[in-house]
C-alpha cells in the first residue's frame, strides 16, 4: 500500500503491435510462395464427386486428371447416382426402391431417414396439386409421427402447404424449393455409404470451410488481407473493398472442371446459386 502523498506507480503501457495490411498483389505474391500438390488437389475433387454421387462427372474428372478409379471407390457409384438423381427430379419412391434393391438394411434400420424419404414423396405429391391423393398418402406417416415429436412436427408442416393456394408463397414454402429435394439426397447417400462403411463425407468441404474459418481468424485479429468470400467459392475470387478481384484458384492448377466440383458443393449448400 502506498505511504499518503505519493503518487500511483508508473506503468510503461507497451507498444501496440502494428498489424499488417495486406494489399491484393502482396497476398498474390504470399500464395504464390506455396507449393501446391496437383495430384492431391485432384484427388480432393474425385472424392467430393465420388462421395456425392456424380458417376459421369466423376469418369471424367478421373480420366482429364489421369487419376484411377478403383473399386471401393466406385462400389455402388451408379446406384447411389440414380438414387441422388430420383430424389432430385421428385420421384421418390424410385430412389426407396433402388436402396432397396441395393440393400434392404438401410431404411429398415434408419426410421428418421425412412420417414424423411415419405415425407419428401407427399411434399412431391402436394407439389402436383393432387389434393385427394395427398389426403389417402398421409395417414402412412401418422404412427411415425405418434411416436416420434419431431416427425409430427414435420408432418404438420408439410400438411400445412394444403392450406394455401399459393404453397411455395405459404410460411412452409421453402419445403417445394430446391435446396428440400437436394438435403434429403445427400441424407440418402450419406445412409448408404454409412451401411457400406464407406466415407461417406466429402473432404473438399471439410477443406474449404477450414479456409474460411481461418480467414476468420485472420479477420478477429485485425489483419487486412484479401478473401475467398463463401458466394466466391466456386470461382476462387480474392476480394478486397477496394480493387479488382482475382481469381487464384486458376493459378494453382485448378481446371475448370475442379471449379465446376466446387460449384456442386457451393449449389448444394445453398442453391440457386
Amino acid at each position: 500500500m502506498n505511504d499518503e502523498g505519493e503518487g500511483e506507480p508508473h506503468v510503461e503501457e507497451s507498444p501496440r503491435a502494428v498489424l499488417p495490411a495486406f494489399t491484393l498483389p502482396a497476398w498474390q505474391a504470399r500464395l504464390d510462395a506455396v507449393e501446391m500438390d496437383t495430384v492431391l488437389l485432384n484427388r480432393l475433387v474425385l472424392d467430393l464427386l465420388v462421395v456425392n454421387g456424380h458417376k459421369e462427372a466423376a469418369e471424367a474428372f478421373a480420366g482429364e486428371a489421369g487419376l484411377p478409379l478403383d473399386g471401393m471407390e466406385v462400389s455402388a457409384l451408379a446406384e447411389r447416382t440414380e438414387i441422388r438423381l430420383a430424389v432430385q427430379r421428385g420421384d421418390v419412391q424410385a430412389a426407396v426402391d433402388g436402396v432397396n434393391a441395393l440393400d434392404p438394411g438401410v431404411l429398415r434400420e434408419n426410421a428418421p431417414l425412412t420417414f424423411r424419404l415419405r415425407n419428401q414423396q407427399l411434399i412431391e405429391i402436394i407439389r402436383t396439386g393432387a389434393v385427394e391423393e395427398a389426403l389417402l398418402f398421409a395417414p402412412q406417416l401418422a404412427p411415425a409421427g405418434l411416436e416420434n415429436p419431431a416427425f409430427l412436427a414435420d408432418l404438420e408442416k408439410t400438411m400445412a402447404l394444403l392450406a394455401f393456394e399459393d404453397p411455395a408463397a405459404c410460411p412452409v414454402g421453402g419445403l417445394l424449393e430446391t435446396a428440400q429435394r437436394l438435403e434429403t439426397a445427400s441424407e440418402l447417400n450419406r445412409a448408404i455409404l454409412a451401411a457400406r462403411l464407406q466415407q461417406h463425407e466429402a473432404k473438399l468441404p471439410v477443406v474449404l470451410g477450414l479456409l474460411l474459418w481461418s480467414q476468420e481468424v485472420l479477420a478477429e485479429r485485425g489483419v487486412s488481407f484479401p478473401r475467398v468470400l463463401p458466394q466466391h467459392l466456386p470461382s476462387g475470387q480474392l476480394s478486397l473493398q477496394t480493387g479488382s478481384p482475382r481469381c487464384f484458384l486458376c493459378d494453382y492448377g485448378f481446371t475448370p472442371i475442379i471449379l465446376l466440383a466446387m460449384a456442386i458443393y457451393a449449389k448444394s449448400l445453398s442453391p440457386p446459386l
